[in-house]
């Protein structure tokens, strides 16, 4: 197999322009979805034989697939439908608002509690996003359902390379437990309404598998996979940019006072909600946000060519494999360094413009002359549909925890509790992988305000 490396503004983003026509991912995604949700044989069969691609348009010679079954662009259509503007995910915003703040409503007003920062994400905001998808009753029926999903995402990578059984043995038992958990709640909704299946999201993806015959295996891959995809990057990105936010007591201040003036109050009953739109069109929290995706997305966007692609005056043979890695793209110290802030340093105010000024109040967000160099969640065709849902959710957890809570940092410890001699720092063994979460835990005390 050749294997080509492609880095620089210009060369990326003529990947990305051919992204779902001259290149394509098919190839890597039955991969994932065999070994990684763990599809079932027949219904792997019947996505390799759909060469049709995700385009509306078919790939030339695979016109005579009927519109109703090609698997992969009707599956691109839910992700479109459901999925592709924020206005869309608005619903999943607002729900994953609610149940987030219920886990905050845990902590007592005006009482000082200690608590590990990454380790409380991973459980209550991953909870939340599950909830704000499918309703509560995963997680009731399924008592430690959480947990098993981390211990599935941590299998993930391995997984995913196919390895021998006798060689990933509790990989796969993991996988399979997590896919009981899936199985086990779908039946039972889907044996009592179409509604108890959660979001418009959730009810498509399950009629999609439906409407193929899918086996129970693969109906189980499709939310495990799910659940996977809708935490397996949010939840290391916010809890970096949490962890910034609060070890630096300036820059966690400035962040309350901009989230605030995204804080509704409703004057009948006194319940405090943030405007999902008016947070994500502030600067500083957008900023904050970028410079987190930035700094800790580890990926190379990968595609096989279809036919010769040419690159940067280069010429690439059809059946090649074709990878864009962002920590190359994204560390360029020519595009984001300047002198006082080097590329491989977080800065809050990266992407705030401001004339003369640090001020963010006067500044506006921008990543004006940054094209092809700033792709975490991929490009083109086949660029992540979760991203809008996925930054509303992030914007929100920084935003609610900031405005309902004082956070002071108290150390930091490694991830087994112990003490840390240092700071957290990307963890090497996700390289590649996506978002790298923290090495280390930062253990913090906060006092809930309201």
């Amino acid at each position: 197999m050749k294997v080509y490396f492609i880095t620089g503004a210009a060369a990326v983003s003529n990947f990305f322009r051919y992204s779902s026509t001259s290149l394509v991912s098919e190839q890597w995604m039955l991969l994932i979805l065999k070994n990684v949700a763990g599809y079932a044989d027949a219904d792997i069969a019947k996505l390799t034989e759909d060469e049709s691609g995700i385009a509306r348009v078919p790939h030339p010679g695979t016109e005579s697939i009927a519109p109703g079954k090609r698997i992969w662009h009707l599956k691109h259509d839910i992700h479109n439908d459901c999925l592709a503007s924020p206005k869309q995910t608005e619903a999943l915003a607002s729900s994953f608002q609610h149940f987030f703040g219920q886990a905050l409503d845990a902590f007592s007003v005006g009482e000082w509690a200690e608590v590990s920062i990454f380790d409380f994400m991973r459980h209550d905001m991953a909870a939340a996003a599950v909830c704000s998808v499918v309703g509560r009753r995963i997680l009731d029926r399924n008592p430690g359902f959480v947990d098993m999903l981390w211990q599935y995402d941590s299998y993930a990578e391995s997984l995913a390379f196919g390895l021998p059984s006798w060689l990933n043995k509790q990989g796969i038992k993991v996988r399979e437990d997590f896919r009981a958990m899936c199985l086990k709640w779908y039946e039972e909704a889907n044996e009592e309404s179409d509604e108890a299946l959660g979001s418009q999201f959730s009810r498509e993806l399950g009629r999609w598998a439906k409407s193929f015959g899918f086996a129970k295996e693969s109906m189980a891959g499709v939310y495990a996979f799910l659940f996977l995809g809708l935490n397996t990057n949010t939840i290391p990105v916010c809890t970096w940019a949490l962890m910034e936010v609060i070890k630096d007591p300036d820059l966690f201040q400035a962040t309350r006072e901009e989230v605030s003036r995204a804080l509704v109050v409703y004057p009948t009953t006194g319940k405090r909600m943030l405007d999902t739109q008016k947070l994500a069109s502030l600067p500083l929290i957008q900023s904050i946000y970028t410079e987190s995706l930035r700094l800790h997305m580890s990926l190379n966007v990968t595609r096989t060519a279809k036919e010769d692609f040419t690159v940067a005056g280069f010429t690439l043979p059809k059946g090649c494999t074709i990878q864009a890695p962002t920590q190359i793209s994204h560390c360029e110290e020519a595009v984001w360094g300047t002198p006082d802030h080097p590329a491989s340093e977080f800065w809050a105010h990266r992407h705030v413009k401001t004339s003369g000024t640090t001020d963010a109040k006067r500044g506006e967000f921008s990543m004006a002359g940054r094209t092809g160099s700033f792709f975490p969640y991929g490009g083109g065709g086949y660029m992540c549909p979760g991203r809008n849902f996925a930054k509303q959710e992030i914007l929100l957890a920084i935003a609610i925890v900031v405005t309902r809570f004082d956070v002071e940092l108290v150390e930091w410890t490694e991830l087994d509790g112990s003490p840390s001699t240092r700071p957290a720092q990307n963890d090497p063994r996700y390289a590649g992988a996506g978002s790298v979460p923290p090495d280390r835990e930062m253990k913090a005390r906060w006092r809930r305000l309201w």
